[in-house]
């Protein structure tokens, strides 16, 4: 099998399983070997998805925020190592934070989308830039800056300010002017108010079925993570970064130098057997998008979805293996589900945990729609998905879920096994559990 046939093999297991909603895109020596639209991008009024489709790409913004930064420092505007007060007189910190520090996630100022009222509030209501900078600013520091490493979303508000402060433009028209339109890269943008952006994907999550995310207003991201875009822009930024159309290779290399926890300039650095990866993820209320390269083999792995839990990260470095010539494990491509037992339900249902962690924990249960799972994913929110039954021997039944590649084995009682659920989510975690409550 060629690596063309074998690519479109991997994720035709997907589409056919309807685990992914989305966009992906491979590229290996400026040529694309895989391009393909999967799902809906609008779910309630039957639109698919097309490789035009419009995602929001949350933190994958960060990068073109660094771009930015370092465009204007090129021009004498910045210095790196600037305290931030200079340009912000709401930020009155006693320690020197940098724009380096900013950058690198080092400032020691909190995250704000990890303070207990964003979820419930501060998300929701539309903002000024202006209000953002000046919530952040009351914040005391979490530890020195240039201390430790630990992701901040506040530190690329921040950013956002200076960018507007210094070019005396919004950050969204000095990136259309200064990144997106002398590369082309024309369904790009960032969503600072209401108006309509044809083309773009609604994002979803999953309870029980494909439901609505929580509302976000998109004056509140900005450049740490507001910006949308398609898989084949991201490909000419992508194309860019090996180039000097935008800063010069001096440039270029701060960028990409890794600092603490190995992240750069608004990218993730890493070696992986010895080659250089340069990557980040994003998440943003019922989005999830992975840009993936791989820079000493001159290949990029770009996945959008706009369903919120679909396992991106793995979706990119299997296809980057394949590429590259590695052996990757593949879906199977029929259906393999059986007629659900009254035996095999009654075994199943219960609630089981993690004896180390009682915060991950599954219950199993049978309502009037099905057998349904409900546990903990990413941040501990909890999700709800429909179970198929896909074995049921002597020892076990076997499920797995409707929308995301998850498998639960429900042992019958054993003394000498130790657990009673083997649960594998979609990244091939392995979670030993045991049982709580009793089955009915």
């Amino acid at each position: 099998m060629n690596t063309t046939a074998a690519l479109e093999n991997y994720v035709e297991g997907y589409e056919e399983r309807g685990y992914f909603s989305g966009t992906l895109l491979l590229a290996k020596d400026n040529q694309i070997l895989l391009q393909k639209a999967m799902g809906y991008a609008n779910f309630e009024h039957g639109v698919k998805n097309t490789t035009k489709t419009r995602f929001r790409i949350g933190s994958i913004t960060k990068g073109f925020t660094a771009m930015a930064i370092l465009l204007l420092c090129e021009k004498g505007l910045l210095r790196l190592e600037d305290p931030i007060q200079l340009y912000m007189e709401d930020v009155t910190y006693e320690d020197r934070v940098t724009i380096h520090h900013l950058l690198t996630h080092t400032s020691g100022i909190p995250n704000f989308t990890s303070l207990p009222d964003y979820w419930a509030t501060t998300m929701r209501l539309p903002t000024t830039l202006q209000q953002i900078v000046r919530s952040i600013a009351r914040l005391p520091l979490d530890f020195a800056p240039g201390t430790r490493y630990e992701y901040s979303n506040s530190g690329y508000i921040l950013l956002t300010a200076i960018i507007e402060k210094v070019s005396s433009t919004s950050y969204a028209r000095f990136l259309r002017e200064h990144i997106w339109l002398p590369l082309g890269m024309l369904d790009t943008g960032c969503e600072e108010n209401r108006a309509v952006v044809k083309g773009l994907a609604t994002g979803y999550t999953v309870w029980e079925d494909f439901i609505h995310t929580e509302y976000i207003d998109m004056t509140i991201p900005r450049g740490a993570y507001g910006m949308y875009s398609t898989v084949e822009d991201l490909w000419k930024w992508d194309q860019a970064l090996y180039t000097e159309q935008l800063i010069s290779a001096e440039w270029m290399v701060k960028l990409f130098e890794p600092h603490a926890s190995h992240y750069g300039y608004g990218w993730a650095v890493h070696h992986h057997g010895g080659k250089k990866v340069i990557s980040h993820f994003g998440d943003i209320n019922g989005f999830q998008s992975d840009l993936y390269r791989c820079v000493d083999d001159h290949l990029v792995v770009i996945a959008l979805s706009n369903v919120n839990l679909t396992p991106v990260a793995k979706l990119t470095r299997d296809l980057a293996k394949i590429a590259l010539g590695e052996p990757v494990e593949t879906l199977s491509r029929q259906s393999c589900f059986m007629q659900e037992t009254a035996d095999a339900i009654a075994q199943s249902v219960g609630t089981y945990i993690d004896p180390s962690n009682e915060r991950m924990r599954v219950e199993i249960t049978e309502e009037p729609l099905g057998i349904f799972v409900t546990h903990p994913k990413m941040y501990g929110v909890p999700y709800k998905f429909r179970l198929r039954l896909v074995a049921h021997t002597a020892e076990y039944a076997e499920w797995v879920t409707d929308v995301v590649n998850e498998t639960f084995r429900v042992f019958f009682p054993s003394d000498h096994r130790g657990y009673d659920l083997l649960f594998t989510d979609e990244y091939g975690k392995v979670e030993k559990l045991s049982t709580k409550a009793k089955r009915s």
